[in-house]
């Protein structure tokens, strides 16, 4: 039975040198790379003060749609979900 390693991307959204995954591919048959858009990180603080700025958000999916091209590069998939990560991750 193949070994399955599942990798939680949160703030490093590089490939490249990318510890966690590089540490999984060398041990596991199957790296599945997973990243949680957190509603937490949205919104506005109780000063009604946002939270993330326009720009950062736009910034973030960018880097989450290059990274998920990164690893399509390499043969993996990067699953992508919006929840609590404590609540959507399996």
């Amino acid at each position: 039975m193949p070994s399955t390693a599942l990798v939680w991307i949160r703030n490093d959204l590089r490939v490249r040198d990318h510890a966690p995954l590089r540490y999984a591919a060398d041990r596991f048959d199957q790296v599945v790379p997973v990243y949680c858009f957190d509603p937490r990180h949205v919104g506005t603080t109780m000063f009604d003060l946002p939270k993330m700025s326009a720009i950062r958000a736009r910034f973030l999916c960018e880097s989450v749609q290059d990274l998920c091209d990164s690893l399509r590069d390499l043969g993996a998939d990067l699953v992508v979900r919006r929840g609590k990560p404590e609540t959507v991750l399996p």
